[in-house]
């Protein structure tokens, strides 16, 4: 009898001792799983070539990370510009504004003024003036507009003009001031890749900072126009096609678009 009650007590633990088994390995698989969940995501916004959560031809969206694409071209052994980083002496720049006069849409002309701070992003300010000087966004589209978060613009109109720019990357600035509502920022591919495309915060971006996004001027009149600039198509433009087509393309396939008419120094 004695033997018989060993046993039964003996069975009766089993059944217990399995379910807790079951229990433990569960959590155990819980946790290896939000744990290779965050890695990946991490590593998704940290490592992925993104512009600003629009896609290339084989990478996925995403709307968090401010990323710009890069192509490929046999043009860039040709241009003139140098496809190294742009590394020469920054000459001082006083604080300046820059006026965009833009179509908001048809019949719907406005403009909005950006402040300059050189002491900001001293490379990125000098970048900034070189291209307006040359009138390099003049013709160009709002390309990427995600509501509540930012509005991009800087891929020229004319094909061979973004493929002359495309390598012609400057190093990074350190972040001083933070992506605030209406501040202006470079987009970048990583590390010392910054060329010619642009962001403003539509609203507070703070997580940008972390992620070294320099803001290098700031919206001081007409942010209300910013606000209004064309947003229907999201993040449907594809920037490889803008870079190859320029406004051919985005006037076929995305008429809408905001457009910059002219940039001026104030």
């Amino acid at each position: 009898k004695h033997k018989m009650k060993h046993r039964t007590k003996n069975a009766k633990k089993r059944p217990e001792l399995r379910s807790n088994a079951v229990y433990i390995i569960a959590i155990i698989m819980l946790v290896v799983l939000t744990f290779v969940t965050f890695k990946v995501t991490w590593e998704q916004l940290k490592s992925r070539t993104y512009l600003f959560g629009s896609k290339t031809l084989s990478e996925p969206q995403n709307k968090i990370a401010i990323r710009q694409s890069s192509i490929e071209s046999s043009a860039h052994s040709t241009t003139n510009i140098s496809a190294s980083i742009a590394e020469t002496r920054i000459p001082a720049v006083q604080p300046t504004q820059v006026i965009f006069r833009i179509s908001v849409k048809e019949g719907d002309e406005s403009s909005f003024t950006v402040l300059i701070h050189p002491e900001w992003s001293p490379r990125g300010v000098v970048r900034f003036l070189e291209l307006v000087n040359l009138k390099f966004y003049e013709g160009g589209r709002f390309f990427r507009v995600v509501p509540n978060f930012v509005v991009q613009f800087g891929l020229s109109a004319d094909p061979a003009s973004s493929i002359r720019w495309t390598q012609s990357r400057i190093k990074d600035d350190p972040v001083i001031q933070s992506n605030r509502r209406g501040t202006i920022t470079f987009a970048t591919s990583g590390k010392d890749s910054r060329t010619t495309q642009v962001f403003v915060n539509l609203k507070d971006n703070l997580f940008l900072d972390r992620m070294g996004f320099s803001p290098f001027g700031e919206v001081v009149s007409g942010m209300d126009v910013v606000d209004r600039i064309f947003a229907g198509y999201g993040e449907q433009p594809r920037q490889d096609l803008i870079q190859q087509q320029g406004e051919s393309y985005l006037a076929k396939e995305f008429p809408n678009l905001s457009k910059i008419l002219a940039s001026t120094l104030a």
